[in-house]
This record gives C-alpha cells, structure tokens and sequence, in this order.
C-alpha cells in the first residue's frame, strides 16, 4: 500500500510532504469555497441584470465597473499587504464579503432591489477582493517548503482552473431554482467558510506585518508603494520578466478572449457548440499544464520555461489559421491551454522565492497590474487587426510575434535567472 500510494504522488505531481501539509491543503481547501461563490454569484448578477433591463449594454457596463477596482488599486493593495498582517487581511475579506454579498439577500427579500445595488455590492465586493488577493499572492511561500513552492502554485492554478468550471456547472441550476437572493446567500455562506478555514492557519504561515512601528500615513504609504516598486525594478530578472509578461499579454489576450467564438462561427461555421467545445479543450489543457508544471517545473530553468511555451504558444496560434476542422482546432485550443500555465507558473514563483517577505505582496501586485493593464488594449487592438487582416490574418501575424518573443526569450534565458539556482 505505501508504494502505492507514493505512485500516486509521483503521478499528480503532489510530493507526500506537500500532501501531507496542512496549512497548504487548509488553503486550498478555502481557496476552493471562495471560488465557487465568486463564481456562482458573477453568474447570477450577470443574469439577473439580464432579465430585469434586456440591455447587454448595461450588463457590460456593469461587468465592467466591476472590475475597475482591480485595475486601480492591485498595487496599492500590495503596500498594504506587506504591512499588515496577511491573515487578518485575508480573514476579513472573506468576512466582509460575505456580510457585502448578504445584503443583496436582504434588498431581494425586502422588493428593492434593482441593477444599481447590484452595481454598488460588485464595486465594493470587488474593493474588498483586491486587498485579500494581494495578501493572498505573496503567502504561498510560507506555506510550503521552498523545494514544494513550484508545485504548490501548481495546485492552486488547478484549483483555479477547474473549480469554476464545477460552480458553473452548478450556477444554472441553483439561480433557477432559487434566483439571485439564493445564490447570494450560497454565496456570502461559502465566503464566510472559507474564512473560517483561513483562520485556522497559524499566523507565522502568512507573513507579512513588517512594518507594525511605523504609522501609516498619506506619506508614509507613498513612500512605501514607491520603495516596494523601485526594489521590485531594481532587479534586471525582474524587469525582464515584467517587460516580457506585458508584451505577450498584449499579444494574445484578444485572440484568445475575443477571437475564439468568431473563430467558431466565421471560420469554422461550428456554431456556438462549437465555441463550447473549444472552451472547454482549452480549459482541459490547462488544467494538463498546471499538473505538467507541478511535475516536472523544477527541471528547467524560468527562462527556459519562457521561451519553450511562448514559441509553442506563438506557433500553436499561427496554426489555427490553417485548421481543417473543428476537432483539431480543439487539439490546437487544449495544447494552447496547456502552455499558458506552463508560462505563467514559473513566473510567478520565481516572483515570489527571490523577493523579500516584507516587499513580496508589492512586487506580486505590481507585476500583475502591468501584465494586466495590458488587457484592455489587447482587447481594442485585435478589432482593428480583424478589420486589416481578417480572423486568419490575425491568429497568424499574432502567432508569429509571439513565436519572435519566445524565440527572444529562450536566446536571453539567462536574463531571467532570479531564483532558478534555488528551486
């Protein structure tokens, strides 16, 4: 039985010690909860408004009010991440968010609720959620053994991946038998689970509180913020790393975020099912990847890892212009959701095992605000490409730039080497 079961690690990539850790799988198995509710109740918002305005332009203003907090404020959050105390952050993020997504419960019960609560609880849930995840991007490597933290990340992409696939799966059932007040009060139960389960986690497993001394102030902040972003630059890995996640951002973002459904129903005259199918085949393949980078991440060097799975991502994306069929545009679709954890994670553990405790929540935040800022102008590029170059036209340029950068990054591997001696 033993060898089984060490069979079984070896096969999930889940080392017995990082299994057998319970701060890790206390994590995780929070993590997972707070998922599905954030998952369940985007769904259910986004319904609801549906049903009670028929706008899609409002339901995407909405959407996108929504997320302008993370666009603003990541950064700062990670000052203050790397200040207080990550555990008491993240508990009571969990916990306001629950008592924030209750209320929508409450205004539905009371006959007043209308799109514009909805809007003012998304804004102020999604305030609340930035200040969390900028704790929660900076503690997983006090969780675990510095060897596990690879594989640890892995896990945690995979949780990320695969949880809400089952909360969506679950969403259509639960808003139809029980609307948005049900879904919400599923919601804020699991957000206030979760943080139970966050509680149990010994403080010392979180970090952070480096600067317990000193009194936070307008100045003292900007002080902070502007230290934490000049060490996070001061390093050549780092900048190389931030430079090249923004630019491959800026790449594919919009092909594979906008292009995919009119990739189905111009090109391949598959329809929505077949947008579906390949949806999923990139989920799948991500899911793949993260247990591919969970196994074998500690064999190659970050840079490395960059320049084999930008170049196959660029040439996987060159490729889609020339398929025959649906179903290898699905083989195509899950290789591509295969490489994208296979960039992604070693990146951000490299990130987080050559960057200080007290400094890594704003190294962390400020790294993802610049790739993520990148998104909107993706987004608005790829229309006016579309419109040049056609669908074809675009996935082929797009695939051939990032197969240059991945070329590029693979050539001057060496540049990003910031914890690769050490992983």
């Amino acid at each position: 039985m033993p060898s089984r079961l060490a069979g079984y690690h070896r096969l999930l990539a889940l080392p017995a010690s990082v299994a057998a850790a319970a701060p890790f799988a206390t994590y995780l198995a929070a993590s997972s909860l707070t998922l599905f509710g954030d998952s369940l109740f985007e769904m259910a918002v986004i319904w609801h408004i549906m049903e009670a305005t028929g706008s899609a332009a409002v339901v995407g203003g909405v959407a996108a009010a929504i997320q302008l907090p993370v666009a603003l404020s990541a950064a700062f959050a990670g000052v203050l991440a790397d200040r207080w105390s990550r555990k008491k952050l993240i508990v009571f993020s969990k916990v306001a968010r629950g008592s924030v997504v209750a209320s929508v419960f409450l205004f539905y019960r009371l006959g007043v609720l209308t799109p514009w609560h909805l809007l003012a609880v998304g804004v102020l849930d999604s305030f609340i959620q930035v200040l969390g995840g900028a704790a929660s991007t900076a503690v997983i490597p006090n969780l675990v053994d510095r060897e596990r933290v690879m594989t640890a990340n892995s896990w945690l992409e995979g949780i990320r991946t695969g949880t809400p696939i089952a909360a969506q799966g679950l969403a259509g059932l639960i808003i139809a038998a029980t609307g948005i007040a049900g879904a919400a009060g599923i919601t804020s139960t699991l957000f206030l689970a979760g943080a139970g389960l966050f509680a149990l986690i010994a403080d010392v497993r979180y970090g952070g509180g480096g600067s317990k001394g000193r009194r936070l102030t307008g100045r003292v902040f900007a002080v902070e913020f502007w230290n934490g972003l000049r060490q996070a630059l001061r390093s050549r890995a780092v900048r190389w790393l931030m430079l090249v996640g923004l630019v491959t951002n800026l790449l594919i973002a919009g092909p594979i975020f906008v292009l995919m459904p009119f990739y189905a129903s111009t090109v391949l005259e598959a329809g929505a099912s077949g947008y579906g199918y390949m949806k999923a085949a990139m989920t799948v393949g991500s899911l793949i990847g993260a247990l591919v980078v969970g196994r074998f991440g500690r064999r190659m060097t970050v840079g490395a890892w960059l320049g084999v799975g930008i170049g196959v991502l660029g040439a996987l994306l060159a490729s889609l212009s020339f398929s025959p069929s649906l179903w290898v545009a699905c083989i195509l679709w899950a290789v591509v959701g295969i490489c994208l954890p296979i960039v992604n994670i070693p990146v951000f553990t490299a990130l987080q095992l050559s960057t200080p405790d007290d400094r890594r929540a704003r190294t962390m935040t400020v790294f993802m605000t610049l790739a993520g800022a990148s998104t909107p102008a993706s987004l608005a590029l790829v229309g006016q490409a579309v419109r040049v170059a056609g669908i074809e036209g675009t996935f082929l340029a797009t695939g051939l730039l990032v197969t240059l950068v991945g070329i590029g990054a693979w050539i001057w591997r060496t540049r990003f080497e910031i914890a690769a001696t050490s992983w």
